[in-house]
């Protein structure tokens, strides 16, 4: 449909709780750029209350907590959190091929100029969503990862209140050299923690699915903290 939401209720036949239990379900945007919305308004908006988006970044600020929803599979958005708050994913979709930008990124790259930050992201899982940067370029391999994760952040993954791990999912995988969930190449990952939902991640050549980018712990360095406490992985 194209003026109103789409929804997939269960029926007698599927015999399971929700439409996607035991099963997979995969979104082909073949129309638009599509829509994705920050607690139900539109990103072309520029601003609402504790965020930005410009030239193609959608910046969290604020305490939050946020609501998340949407589809764009063209790279026209992209999520950056700079503010430790509640994040609920809500049937998101977002891919891009963009080297250099990650559908989604927690907290920023320390570098000679800034330092890095400590930001924590609580992450909720609403339906079924996918953050996905397919990106194979070698020129900008740093930060094109599914969810980057930067030293010295923290994401912790769970089921939204009241769902099952089945009506909770995560798809997220990360382009050249970046993890799914994690770092980006050459570069470790900050503190991650599952606790519930299911959740599939795919790294890049060379990557984790879920930990350090390409070439990261080189040298002895740790490659980054990884704890799952629940759901599916």
């Amino acid at each position: 449909p194209v003026e109103k939401e789409l929804t997939l209720d269960t029926f007698e036949e599927l015999k399971a709780e929700h439409f996607l239990d035991r099963r997979e379900l995969g979104v082909i945007n073949v129309g638009g750029t599509g829509v994705v919305t920050v607690d139900g308004t539109d990103v072309s908006a520029g601003e609402g209350a504790g965020w930005t988006f410009a030239d193609k970044v959608l910046t969290l600020s604020g305490p939050g907590p946020y609501v998340l929803s949407g589809t764009n599979g063209q790279g026209e958005v992209h999520v950056r959190q700079e503010a430790s708050a509640t994040v609920v994913l809500s049937n998101l979709v977002l891919q891009t091929s963009l080297a250099g930008y990650p559908a989604y990124s927690v907290g920023r790259r320390e570098t000679a100029e800034t330092s890095s930050s400590s930001v924590l992201a609580e992450i909720r899982l609403f339906g079924t969503n996918q953050l996905i940067n397919t990106s194979l370029s070698e020129d900008n391999p740093l930060r094109q990862g599914g969810i980057s994760v930067w030293r010295g952040s923290s994401v912790h993954i769970d089921k939204a209140e009241g769902l099952a791990n089945a009506g909770a999912r995560l798809r997220a995988a990360g382009g050249a050299g970046s993890a799914g969930i994690g770092g980006c190449r050459g570069y470790s990952t900050g503190r991650i923690v599952i606790s519930g939902g299911t959740v599939y991640a795919q790294g890049g050549s060379g990557a984790a699915g879920i930990g350090g980018g390409d070439y990261a712990g080189k040298g002895g360095e740790v490659a980054g903290w990884v704890e799952i406490e629940g759901g599916f992985v």
